[in-house]
């Protein structure tokens, strides 16, 4: 009888299974690039997209000038621009007027960067009178009323000369204090995690290396450091948030004191400062919602798992923030802007419209008007 042949596989087959392990990594990784090439980044297979923010002190971070893929199209002083890529310093002649406040102010929700609330309030201000004005987008996703202070202070105050600042803001303190477990006045967690990832990076440990060129030369690793990113526990977990006796009266009042200290910093400099507290879709600011603002509001309802938080959350905060900021000079109450008008105003809970956008930087427009020559 003929013996059967052994094929080279059964005779090693340990020899076998690192060769199929290996093959199915290379097949991974090809697969990882090739993904990555045509989702993210077509100019290069490496996994090191070009980001488009950095890191600084003031805030703990800002845009990169000119940056790609940012959404909105980025100035090269790292400010959103208004339609155009004008550098700052080639327009000291004007009037230049700082935006502050986060993604609202940003530009998320607006359909191109001429319909953001500092381009609007731009056209607004020079429209029959030349350009007098330029409107600086200094908004920031994210950004509460303390990051802000902190930009304005070591960015805007140092750099340029501000014919006047502008912040439109509040919702991000409000919603910080509702939605995360773990908080402090100004989002401390928040400055907690960066200091402590600043300081290991001075004392790097040593397997920092690896751990910092892998994620950028294979698409394996890159992926699963992502994946664990996602599982790792964070101080502003979302689920179970609650709001504590006292906490929204605490976050309203963190977001006055950052403003008051603002607010004289610009008035020893000279600089008109206007604070206007943003809207938000929250039904005793909004009045009778439409089919559309119910679903986005009960879509962000249910993301804190508990009802009945984020709603009453936000309502005590705004009622307390009114009433903190009532009666300063610098302070207007914006928030029931769109109260009983017709319209879409929302992309989302806290987004705009083009048109509501238009309707805010009319207010603001009114506001520079009395207070800016």
């Amino acid at each position: 009888m003929e013996r059967s042949r052994i094929s080279w596989f059964e005779k090693h087959p340990r020899a076998a299974l690192v060769w199929l392990v290996l093959g199915a990594f290379l097949a991974a990784e090809v697969c990882g690039h090739t993904y990555f090439y045509f989702r993210h980044d077509r100019r290069k297979l490496l996994l090191e997209p070009y980001p488009t923010s950095r890191f600084t002190p003031y805030g703990l971070v800002e845009m990169l000038p000119r940056a790609p893929d940012a959404g909105l199209g980025i100035d090269g002083n790292g400010f959103v621009h208004n339609g155009y890529d004008r550098d700052l310093s080639l327009d000291r002649d004007k009037a230049l007027i700082f935006l502050l406040g986060g993604s609202t102010v940003f530009g998320q929700g607006a359909s191109s960067n001429t319909q953001t609330i500092a381009a609007q309030l731009e056209r607004i201000l020079n429209a029959g009178s030349g350009p007098r004005y330029r409107v600086v987008n200094a908004g920031f996703p994210a950004f509460n009323a303390y990051q802000q202070n902190q930009r304005l202070e070591g960015r805007i105050l140092q750099d340029f000369r501000p014919a006047a600042v502008i912040a439109l803001d509040g919702r991000n303190d409000g919603f910080f204090a509702v939605a995360y477990p773990v908080w402090k006045p100004n989002w401390q967690p928040y400055y907690d995690v960066v200091t402590n990832d600043v300081n290991r990076l001075m004392r790097p440990p040593l397997w920092i290396g690896p751990a910092f060129w892998l994620p950028r030369l294979s698409s394996v690793a890159h992926y699963l450091y992502w994946a664990g990113r996602k599982l790792r526990p964070r101080p502003d977990t979302m689920p179970g948030a609650e709001v504590s006796p006292g906490r929204m009266d605490r976050a309203a009042r963190a977001y006055i004191v950052n403003h008051v200290a603002a607010a004289a910093r610009c008035r020893e400099l000279g600089v008109p400062y206007l604070v206007f507290l943003q809207p938000t879709l929250l039904p005793s600011l909004r009045g009778a919602l439409n089919a559309q603002e119910q679903k986005i509001l009960a879509y962000e309802e249910a993301r804190f798992v508990r009802k009945g938080v984020y709603v009453p959350g936000m309502e005590e905060f705004y009622r307390r923030g009114a009433a903190l900021g009532s009666g300063r000079p610098w302070f207007q109450d914006l928030s029931a802007i769109f109260r009983g008008v017709d319209g879409d105003f929302y992309t989302d809970v806290c987004h705009y419209t083009d048109r509501a956008n238009r309707l805010i930087a009319e207010r603001l427009a009114a506001a520079v008007r009395r207070g800016v020559r």
